[in-house]
């Protein structure tokens, strides 16, 4: 195999030189073509099928989980269904591996030196049941094979059976939680309170805690300390008065005054929220939809008008287009395509003609909401959110140091901006700037801090923009870590969240 490695024995048990292409070519109909070129002789379909049947089996049973098993997996779920001429089902719960054994090369076994005694045979087909039934039971035991029906009004004891195929790091082996986040091999460093983290830190140890956040911190200071100081975010306070007093300047440049002109609106907006007695700010019975609508998609999209052309935010209910990839991967054929999760802003960048999401975005609630349960539902959404980026972004990057994805939560007035990086094949995250949205005329100077920070976080997603363009997006290379398959999604009682 070319991109994968089965050792000699494994080998001498197939048709190498099939296998060794690429796996979008492993169909029936090529597997037809090859077998009937190499074994010109009467009743090679029904030789043919059987074994390619066995050697699929071969494939799965040694293959590490990946595209190539996971084509492996839907070719064999195929051939359960599919009857051949002569009316017969080749159910692969009835397989051998003699029938794979004796139909693998007709050419020996047309050899005298290739036949044994039936009664030989006899025995071999009652061994390889017994072997091949028990290692099938163990597999169940360990994975979630597509074979297996799931219901998704099934409890979530069930659903916690369901172990990925993807490899977790040596920290997060004994580790299993609801959430399935340690299969993702996630490290949140943020929120003690959210449940993951706070089962997290019972499990590591005090000096491998500090080692992560040491390690989070370095790949942080590469960052921030680049150019970050070239800039003083200074306000003009002048500047922002003449906003509320007199018209806007007729000499408006987009690039260059843009900036000023958000800071303005931001201004009038909060000033308008302090003096209104239904403001979002105060008014409990207010929803999520109109506080973003009011004030959060403001902050977090229109900031970025200026250069949209590389950098933008949709805001609503958009569809995370990775997430659905990775949970219509390994469909069958007459299965319902399947959705991803709906984020309330993801943050897109233009790159090199890809469009690459990077950043996502929640609201959890109104701006006076104290429910941990509805954050924690939504950090679960957005930490795999950024993996699955951030994953997708190392296929078309060597180079991990500088990879990065973001997350925003926004739980009532606070402002968590999170990154991840990829740091030994874990993916670690944590919160690196935050703010409190001023929920009266009294805290109105704090409105500087709001600013200071999203004019930050603005740089920093330009920054990150000009390092991606550094790389083109020319090759795929496979992680050597696969993305997990994703579960069933389950539905809560009072809002739909994708467990999965």
């Amino acid at each position: 195999m070319k991109r994968y490695i089965l050792c000699q024995d494994i080998f001498s048990k197939i048709h190498r030189e099939f296998w060794e292409q690429p796996y979008m070519k492993w169909g029936g109909e090529e597997w037809d073509r090859f077998y009937s070129k190499k074994y010109l002789e009467e009743g090679t379909v029904q030789r043919s099928h059987s074994t390619y049947v066995a050697e699929l089996e071969v494939l799965i049973n040694n293959l590490k989980p990946g595209r190539e098993r996971e084509k492996a997996l839907a070719l064999r779920r195929k051939l359960e269904t599919k009857r051949t001429t002569g009316g017969r089902t080749y159910s692969l719960r009835e397989r051998n591996t003699v029938d794979y054994n004796e139909n693998r090369m007709s050419k020996r076994m047309n050899s005298p030196s290739e036949k044994r005694p039936v009664s030989v045979l006899l025995k071999e087909v009652k061994k390889v049941k017994q072997s091949t039934k028990y290692k099938r039971r163990q597999q169940r035991s360990n994975e979630w094979t597509d074979e297996e029906a799931f219901d998704a009004s099934e409890d979530e004891d069930q659903v916690s059976l369901n172990i990925f195929n993807t490899p977790k790091v040596e920290i997060l082996a004994n580790f299993e939680t609801k959430s399935h986040l340690e299969r993702y091999n996630i490290i949140c460093l943020f929120d003690i309170e959210f449940s993951y983290t706070k089962k997290l830190f019972t499990l590591l140890s005090t000096e491998q805690i500090q080692r992560l956040k040491d390690e989070w911190i370095e790949a942080e200071k590469s960052i921030l300390d680049e150019k970050m100081d070239k800039n003083t975010f200074f306000i003009d306070l002048d500047e922002l008065y003449t906003a509320f007093i007199t018209q806007p300047s007729n000499k408006y440049q987009h690039r260059s005054n843009y900036e000023l002109f958000w800071c303005q609106d931001l201004y009038k907006r909060m000033t308008l929220q302090f003096l209104r007695n239904r403001s979002v700010l105060k008014d409990k019975t207010a929803s999520e939809f109109r506080y973003r609508d009011e004030l959060v998609n403001h902050l977090l999209s229109t900031i970025f008008y200026d250069v949209e052309e590389a950098i933008w935010v949709d805001t609503g209910e958009i569809e995370n287009r990775t997430r659905k990839r990775q949970r219509n991967f390994s469909k069958t054929d007459n299965e319902r395509e399947q959705l991803g999760d709906k984020h309330d802003g993801i943050m897109y960048m233009n790159v090199h003609g890809s469009k690459v999401e990077v950043g996502f975005f929640e609201v959890v609630g109104n701006a006076l909401i104290n429910d941990n349960s509805f954050k924690n539902e939504d950090l679960i959404k957005l930490l795999k959110a950024m993996m699955i980026s951030l994953r997708y972004q190392h296929a078309y990057s060597k180079d991990t140091s500088n990879l990065q994805s973001f997350s925003i939560l926004v739980y009532g007035c606070e402002f968590h901006f999170l990154s991840m990086h990829l740091i030994n094949n874990m993916y670690v995250v944590n919160e690196y700037d935050a703010f409190i949205l001023p929920n009266s005329s009294v805290c109105f100077s704090e409105i500087g801090n709001v600013v200071e920070v999203m004019k930050k976080f603005k740089l920093r997603m330009i920054m990150y923009y000009h390092n991606l363009l550094k790389s083109p997006r020319k090759t795929t290379w496979l992680s050597s870590i696969d993305l997990p398959t994703a579960s069933p999604k389950r539905q809560s009682p009072s809002k739909e969240f994708a467990f999965v």
